[in-house]
């Protein structure tokens, strides 16, 4: 499913325009910085995963939410450390 989503190029390009978004801040260059900003919430609020968007204000909801992705890191890690134990770099 992860390939299917292309999630590895998604985040990959979350992390671009983050890294873009910090050398414009430390340039001084804040409209570029925000512009970045705002493509990085586009693409979150794309997978349903932006943390500003209100879904996530509600207390209930968002403790839930929390463990839910506590577990999902928790397997992610543990699945590619057993694919990294048998040498599967894809």
């Amino acid at each position: 499913l992860d390939d299917d989503l292309a999630v590895p190029i998604a985040l990959s390009e979350v992390h671009a325009a983050r890294a873009e978004g910090n050398r414009a801040l430390d340039a001084g260059d804040h409209d570029a910085a925000l512009s970045y900003a705002m493509s990085i919430r586009a693409q979150d609020a794309h997978h349903r995963a932006d943390p500003l968007d209100e879904r996530w204000e509600s207390r209930d909801e968002t403790s839930a939410a929390l463990a839910a992705v506590d577990v999902l890191v928790h397997a992610e890690v543990r699945r590619r450390g057993e694919a990294r134990a048998r040498r599967d770099w894809a």
